[in-house]
């Protein structure tokens, strides 16, 4: 199946697939069918955090994602859902984007979702980068080769040696 063409007019609009869900969330979100998401921006002060929000966030992790938006942009939109811009996935995002004084902050919202759809997505959002595995040969490539540009990301601190079983260096 092709990927609409998305084109860069300024409308804001992303186009995001739920093959392989295996779910259809009341009818909207079936497998291979598109759903428009549009980017609004608003205050990271007119965010809402959830209040059971099942991740925390530690003053080092918060440095961690500043140091990401100082360095390459904000790149990762917060996912709002209703009239209180409830914050579905993004908390962290949100204080960094305070700490750094920013005035407004990519979003997108997720208002067609139920709120148990809510609650679901934002585990599983949160859920699935832990549940995945690092290739170390390719990481240590891609770092060597940022250290090489003079890129430094001693802040994550990967021990390679440790999670590679031997043979590799601390970067």
């Amino acid at each position: 199946m092709a990927l609409p063409s998305l084109r860069s007019g300024g409308s804001g609009l992303l186009f995001f697939c739920m093959a392989g869900a295996g779910r259809i969330f009341e009818g909207r979100a079936k497998e291979g069918i598109y759903m428009a998401l549009e980017i609004v921006y608003l205050s990271p002060h007119e965010l809402t955090p959830y209040e059971n929000n099942t991740r925390k966030h530690n003053p080092g992790d918060i440095d961690g994602i500043k140091k990401s938006i100082q360095d390459v942009g904000f790149r990762d939109p917060i996912g709002v859902w209703g009239k209180q811009n409830i914050i579905v996935e993004g908390h962290g995002r949100q204080l960094a984007a305070i700490e750094l004084g920013m005035e407004k902050v990519p979003c997108i919202r997720l208002d067609d979702m139920t709120e148990d759809q809510r609650k679901e997505y934002a585990i599983r959002h949160n859920r699935s980068a832990e549940m995945s595995e690092w290739d170390f040969g390719k990481l240590e490539e891609e770092l060597a080769a940022l250290d090489i540009a003079g890129i430094d990301m001693s802040d994550l601190k990967f021990d390679l040696d440790a999670l590679n079983g031997g043979g590799c260096c601390r970067i």
